[in-house]
């Protein structure tokens, strides 16, 4: 509860021992997690939380653990962090019935406030109703066959949805609707009741992994357990896949501030398909091959008119590219510009730049390579005997 007790051990920097801090709970809401980019529920405290203590357990009054010190506040004093007991129970029991912690169960729809009354009249609602307005459904969630965008979603799991998206929580506090459903586990059904053509209907759906456009974590990290982040390297041109880490190494602490608008706007968006994975040109390392373009961080969203799937749809185009040219189609702040390259001549001179700045091979470890490529991503030269099968052969 709000003023109740906390006190929070661990050892952060300042010496070896224990160090016990003492404060009171002065906020319970729904914050932004940095290590996964989901809105959980989240405790605040103004007991000191520094590096260092993030994993130790803050206890309440009765010395029974009431969460995990998580993080704190930058530039700000006593403004500490604890991931509530009842996630910890949550990860604890997912961890416990599946062998690993599968993710945070994802809403599958996107809403907006209803506070304005002609936006409420115009869509049948009564007086004494309240409620959000869907407008974005996730095109490949199970929410997406039963939900359609303008739904209004009056209720989850029995308890209405203020016009502004809150719920009651406990006694008089209100956090977000979506409480309900990061509280539940993947898999389990979740039950709306939704106005739609001014009538009222029941919905259910079962709960999916939250599963953004672009990820919180390198896709490489889920899916294999710890890897380095997937590139591909083509006559100088750095393409890597688009996700939050990568916007923070390229941009530091301050990306949200200094990364591209276009980039940024592609954060909130669901994919349209399972494989979608944007890709975006990083860098160009400087040659006589990719002289006078100058683009840094841009959506790559065409290959030779071949809309671009994920980053190994990309390396799959260009191994198997046919044509002279090589020409990658530019969105966002670059305004659908072109950069086109000689294909013979960046196969050459691909393994030189890649020398030149010491880069290993022209692609991650999880980019398939085509039949014929070498590391280097020149075309290896087939064999006399291969050479003969095939004259043979014609």
């Amino acid at each position: 509860q709000l003023q109740d007790t906390v006190v929070a051990c661990g050892y952060p920097r300042g010496g070896d021992s224990i160090s016990v801090t003492k404060g009171v709970v002065s906020r319970i809401d729904m914050r932004r997690y940095c290590s996964g980019g989901n809105r959980l529920l989240c405790v605040q405290i103004d007991a000191a939380i520094n590096p260092g203590n993030s994993g130790g357990p803050a206890f309440g009054r009765d010395l029974s653990v009431v969460g995990v010190a998580f993080c704190k506040l930058q530039e700000s004093d006593n403004i500490g962090y604890i991931i509530p007991f009842d996630i910890v129970r949550n990860f604890l029991r997912e961890f416990k019935e599946h062998g690993v912690f599968r993710g945070v169960s994802a809403v599958g729809f996107m809403c907006q406030e209803m506070e304005n009354e002609a936006l409420r009249a115009y869509h049948g609602m009564a007086k004494g109703q309240s409620g959000t307005l869907i407008y974005r459904v996730d095109p490949i969630s199970p929410a997406a066959e039963v939900l359609r965008e303008e739904d209004v979603m009056l209720e989850c799991e029995g308890v209405p949805v203020a016009d502004d998206g809150t719920i009651t929580f406990r006694n008089e506090e209100r956090v977000d609707f979506a409480h309900l459903f990061r509280s539940r586990f993947i898999g389990d059904d979740i039950t709306l009741k939704v106005l739609r053509n001014k009538q009222i209907m029941t919905l259910s759906y079962k709960l999916q992994r939250f599963n953004p456009l672009v990820p919180a974590v390198h896709s490489t990290e889920v899916e294999q357990g710890g890897s380095f982040p997937s590139y591909f390297v083509v006559g100088g041109l750095v393409f890597v896949p688009l996700s939050v880490p990568f916007l923070e190494q390229a941009y530091g602490n301050s990306w949200k501030r200094n990364s591209p608008v276009a980039v940024q706007a592609l954060l909130p968006e669901y994919k349209e398909y399972a494989e979608q994975q944007p890709v975006v040109l990083f860098q160009i390392l400087s040659a006589q091959i990719n002289y006078g373009y100058r683009f840094q961080t841009v959506r790559l969203t065409k290959f030779n008119d071949v809309e671009i799937k994920n980053l190994q749809h990309l390396a799959e185009l260009v191994d198997t590219c046919e044509t002279e040219w090589l020409e990658f189609r530019l969105d966002g702040l670059a305004g659908g510009r072109q950069i086109v390259l000689e294909k013979e001549k960046a196969r050459r001179e691909g393994a030189e730049i890649l020398k030149r700045y010491a880069i290993a091979k022209d692609r991650s470890d999880d980019i398939k390579r085509g039949a014929g490529v070498a590391e280097n991503g020149e075309r290896a030269e087939a064999a006399p005997n291969a050479r003969a099968s095939e004259a043979l052969a014609a």
